[in-house]
């Protein structure tokens, strides 16, 4: 049964600007892991909730609900948005988000990502071009796969990702070295 974030934790303090944005979330379910090391709160809005925000939103309700600090926080949000939204719309608003997000999970996975083209070159088919490395096509299954639960699973758009490489550039440092031999 769904209730509205601000019901479900009425005893927690928002500022005015939070409980304006939550007054259009719901919550879904809330349960904990196996462990019972972090509860997940599960929730849908009709509104793109910047990543930064759900952080801070799981640290207020770790502090509030857990001021001992034993138990951890998890929001997993799911965005049911309006038809204005397109995937190519939805990339320009929450570019930074999927790039905090991964930047919290993997510094390399960011850095792949922050460096890539992104581009739609059909309305669901979004293109990632990247510098070839092995690295960066070690990675692909993994980012791919990520950006689709991104899309897909929590913003409901289908999107093809595609990945494409581009010859690496050379390094000012390399080219001199090998004007040298």
């Amino acid at each position: 049964m769904s209730k509205l974030f601000l019901e479900t934790f009425p005893t927690i303090s928002f500022t005015k600007e939070e409980q304006d944005l939550l007054k259009f979330v719901t919550v879904l379910h809330v349960n904990y892991t196996k462990d019972r090391q972090t509860i997940r709160v599960y929730i849908r809005s009709s509104r793109l909730i910047p990543k930064n925000t759900i952080y801070h939103l799981e640290r207020i309700l770790k502090q509030q609900l857990f001021p001992n600090g034993t138990i951890n926080v998890k929001i997993i949000e799911h965005f049911e948005l309006s038809q204005q939204y397109t995937p190519k719309k939805l990339l320009d608003a929450y570019q930074d988000s999927i790039l905090i997000e991964i930047q919290n999970t993997s510094e390399l996975d960011y850095h792949l990502l922050k460096r890539a083209n992104w581009k739609f070159e059909q309305e669901n088919q979004l293109s990632l071009e990247m510098e070839d490395s092995m690295c960066a096509r070690n990675k692909e299954a993994e980012l791919t796969q990520w950006l689709t639960k991104v899309f897909c699973d929590r913003c409901g758009f289908l999107v093809d990702i595609r990945m494409k490489y581009m010859k690496a550039k050379t390094s000012e440092l390399r080219k001199r070295m090998e004007e040298r031999e």
